[in-house]
Order: structure tokens, then sequence, then C-alpha cells
């Protein structure tokens, strides 16, 4: 689990109410790579459900390509385990 601190955010995450103490930047370590992909994963879960809902506005019966909802659920599932890894808790919806 990793240490977490308030005072300094570095995840960017509105939501995700807690901060890392560890102000690294450096791609070698654990801890900044571990938060730069949950980061990564969660903003392109938003992009993807940002499209489906387009996609759903424009399309007349309401479904979503499979692929997308393929992608929609591989990026949940791999957000989930960032957030054990994490010991974070991140509602997706």
């Amino acid at each position: 689990m990793l240490d977490f601190n308030p005072k300094k955010c570095l995840c960017a995450v509105t939501d995700c109410g807690k901060c890392l103490t560890l102000g690294c930047t450096d791609d070698d370590c654990t801890n900044h790579h571990i938060i730069t992909k949950w980061r990564y994963r969660k903003r392109a879960l938003e992009s993807l459900l940002n499209e489906a809902e387009k996609l759903r506005g424009d399309n007349k019966n309401g479904k979503q390509p499979t692929s997308l909802r393929m992608d929609i659920k591989s990026y949940e599932e791999e957000i989930e385990k960032l957030d054990k890894v994490m010991g974070v808790k991140i509602y997706l919806h």
C-alpha cells in the first residue's frame, strides 16, 4: 500500500481524496509508475465513456459498438486492480 498525504496531491483526480507523499517524477519508481498508469487509465476511461455517450446520442437504437463496451470494461477492471494496489477506493460511476 502507498503512503498518502493530503497536503501534496500528485494524482490530479478530484475524487481521489488522498495524495502521495512522494514528489517523485522518476519513471523507474514503482509508486510513480503505478500512479501514472492509474491516472492514464482513469482519463482514458472517462474519454471512452464520453465517446459512448456521444455514440448513444447519434445512434437511433442507443447501442454501443461491442469493441467500445469491451474497452470500457477492461479499463474499469484495470482501474479497480490499480485502486487495490494503491489502497484507494475510487467510484467509477
